[in-house]
């Protein structure tokens, strides 16, 4: 029930991405900040963006996690997205999380990915893993605030990618 898929934190609600956000999330993902590692520097098409909604849908239907939309309590501006998602052949069900960039460097990639962190583990997942691209040094800092510890890292275009994981037992233990 989608209604059970709403995550609050302490400064976003997250609720799964829908038709209705396509627009939003299109305008993020073309934005220079977000698109040079989220879709390798590429001008993604809108319909890419919705293609997501249906995977993200099939994905809430059969691992009961997907992508979500974040925005401030009461503000209608989108802040980013997180989630799960597929990469990689064969595919790893991966974390990701992107912010918009008017709301940079304000903590809020670790809030949501530590808010999908939760999530996952509750769905099961473990380890969680995620990646990003070896010249993306924010990504990486978000991942270990997180307790995520690089496990490797494979040649890619147009750069490396970088992979990092976090047991349930890496993130219940105490700081």
């Amino acid at each position: 029930m989608p209604g059970d898929r709403v995550v609050t934190t302490a400064r976003l609600e997250l609720r799964p991405l829908a038709a209705g956000d396509v627009d939003a999330l299109h305008a993020m993902m073309t934005t220079p900040a977000v698109r040079q590692y989220m879709c390798d520097g590429e001008l993604i098409p809108r319909a890419a963006v919705a293609s997501w909604v249906a995977t993200s849908e099939r994905d809430f239907a059969t691992r009961g996690l997907g992508l979500w939309i974040a925005r401030r309590s009461g503000d209608p501006a989108l802040v980013g997205l997180t989630g799960f998602r597929d990469y990689y052949d064969p595919p790893v069900f991966e974390l990701i999380y992107a912010v918009h960039p008017r709301w940079h460097r304000q903590g809020l990639a670790v809030e949501m990915a530590r808010a999908m962190l939760e999530r996952g583990f509750s769905a099961g997942l473990d380890p969680i893993r995620a990646s990003t691209d070896a010249p993306n040094l924010a990504s990486m800092r978000v991942m270990a605030r997180l307790g995520m510890t690089k496990t490797g890292s494979t040649p890619a275009s147009p750069w490396e990618q970088v992979h990092f994981a976090i047991t349930r037992a890496q993130f219940l233990a105490p700081a």
